[in-house]
């Protein structure tokens, strides 16, 4: 193979793992955002449910031992990277070795790829786009990597065969002292993302348990649902979710994205209850000003979707084009033309959401969050227990389980 083939192909490899390396610290830094953070954004591949990088990270497949499968992939690629670097500038029998090495790592990383995919598709049920471009990028990388070096393998084991006697032993002092020097710089490395992680949740651990303590000091009050069966999980469910909301609120789409992440790994054992509560004179008396204008009537289009079966997937979908339904005029039609796409016919949505029951229905809700002295949204009960400041995934991750486990 020509040295410029040779040059190329070594560029591409590290190339690819530049790329690694950004997509490593993308996706780690979104999985401590959803973890401790409410202030996240959805992920750029969060498309749907089909294919949600957010729903990966906060499952339990998304760590191993407590350390997310991202720092173990950003210490991979960094490592990997510093082998080449050193293959490629020490002395012919040391880089051959660290090249049948780098040769090994790659083709460990492709197969672990080929698992991790499986266990999204099969396990999870939902694919993280750049998750799968990691994977992607490993097997071609190993592709390219052994077109380059394949027959370096046998080199792996060059360092580890005893050294001749025709060597001099300065020769293998020198040699010795390169692979340990090695080794340890490369477990420095690797051990820097994942001590960096360790101790961020170790702090967060205890900011969580003070959370539990003070939500679990209140004492549980008596909500009354709505008449309908819940939005999501099982009604008679041991835990029981109340979401106060109000579809043009900022904050409410944001713990709305938490919720969606969280709330399917509980399944049967919830029962969440969406309950309307918008900020507009329009509908509800009495506030200082009309905060946000048209909430009311996203309110009613979304308790008839309720009624035709698609609130969820109409719930999701206000929320993430929350800037472009509510911009300008003619909010109404948007909102009017979104629950029609998902179904229901043009003239029984128009008579729903003129119906005297659906404004009943709103106001019951309304009435229902004053009763509990309710000013603003998002409001969200666990248990009869109001859950104040940020409600990160952790955070109700770990209320959810606690009352699951409740007898």
């Amino acid at each position: 193979m020509s040295r410029r083939s040779t040059a190329w192909g070594l560029g591409v490899v590290l190339f690819g793992m530049g790329v690694g390396v950004g997509l490593s610290i993308y996706l780690l830094l979104q999985h401590v955002a959803l973890e401790f953070d409410t202030h996240s954004e959805r992920s750029l591949c969060a498309v749907n449910a089909a294919f949600d990088c957010d729903a990966v990270a906060v499952s339990s497949y998304a760590e191993i031992f407590g350390v997310p499968w991202a720092a173990l992939g950003l210490s991979f690629y960094l490592a990997i990277i510093i082998l080449i670097g050193l293959a490629f500038f020490l002395r012919r029998e040391v880089g051959e070795a660290l090249e049948g090495l780098v040769l090994l790592a790659l083709a460990f990383s492709a197969v672990l790829g080929l698992l991790l995919t499986a266990e999204m598709v099969f396990l999870i049920g939902s694919v993280c786009l750049v998750c799968l471009a990691c994977h992607v990028l490993d097997l071609g990388l190993f592709l390219v990597y052994l077109w380059l070096r394949g027959r370096s393998l046998g080199a792996l084991f060059a360092i580890l065969r005893p050294l001749g006697e025709e060597q001099s032993s300065a020769r293998r002092i020198v040699l010795a002292s390169v692979g340990s020097a090695t080794l340890a710089g490369l477990l420095g490395l690797c051990a820097a993302p994942i001590l960096g992680y360790a101790n961020l949740a170790a702090g967060q651990e205890g900011l969580l348990e003070q959370r539990l303590a003070e939500h679990y000091a209140q004492a549980a009050i008596t909500l009354v649902p709505p008449p309908a069966p819940p939005v999501f999980g099982t009604p008679g469910a041991p835990v029981q979710v109340v979401e106060f909301s109000d579809f043009q609120c900022p904050h409410c789409r944001q713990v709305a994205h938490v919720l969606e992440t969280v709330l399917p790994q509980f399944g049967k054992n919830i029962a969440f209850y969406f309950m309307h509560f918008p900020l507009s004179t329009r509908c509800q008396e009495g506030l200082p000003r009309d905060l946000h204008p048209f909430a009311c009537q996203a309110a009613r289009f979304a308790l008839c979707a309720e009624r035709f079966g698609v609130f969820y997937e109409f719930h999701r979908q206000v929320y993430e084009r929350q800037a472009e339904l509510f911009e300008g005029e003619e909010v109404e039609a948007r909102l009017q033309a979104l629950l029609i796409s998902l179904g229901p016919e043009a003239q029984a949505v128009e008579q729903c959401y003129r119906d005297p029951s659906t404004s009943d229905r709103l106001n019951r809700d309304i009435e229902e969050g004053r009763r509990l002295g309710l000013s603003g949204t998002p409001s969200l009960f666990i248990d009869g227990r109001k859950v104040a400041g940020r409600k990160s995934v952790a955070l109700l991750r770990a209320l959810l389980q606690h009352g699951r486990e409740q007898p």
